[in-house]
């Protein structure tokens, strides 16, 4: 029956939500940006099918050598395509950022988390070939 997958994916993102809250109360202490993270993967898990993604490239740390930093990308966002390439996996993003080594720009799609706890999808053409961005899977 199509009950039965629908009720374990809903409890596999009710399991996976509650781990995200964990994880912010295990490391917040020690890393200042987990509280973040915790908050948008759980907003993410809820709203996955929504935002018609399966995964994407969370931003944790942007770097002064990169072009990221001024270009209105921010600690939080979650990237999903780089150039034509969709992020859904850490491997993913590894091969679009080798490919923009000698690109002098780069085209990014990400999501943003807003106050209200839905996202907005914006995209960003960035000039430069170092992005200077640390990301984790999400």
């Amino acid at each position: 029956t199509a009950q039965k997958p629908q009720r374990q994916i809903n409890r596999n993102k009710a399991r996976s939500i509650e781990a995200f809250a964990e994880y912010g109360k295990m490391f917040s202490d020690i890393y200042p940006s987990t509280d973040q993270y915790a908050k948008t993967a759980q907003q993410f898990t809820r709203q996955i099918e929504d935002l018609n993604v399966q995964g994407g490239a969370y931003i944790y740390e942007l770097t002064q050598a990169g072009a990221a930093i001024n270009s209105g990308i921010q600690v939080g966002d979650i990237v999903i395509h780089f150039d034509n390439i969709k992020i859904e996996t850490m491997d993913q993003l590894e091969q679009a950022l080798k490919s923009t080594h000698k690109k002098q720009s780069m085209t990014l799609t990400f999501l943003r988390l807003l106050e209200d706890g839905s996202f907005v999808r914006k995209n960003l053409q960035i000039k430069g070939n170092s992005l200077g961005a640390n990301f984790m899977p999400i």
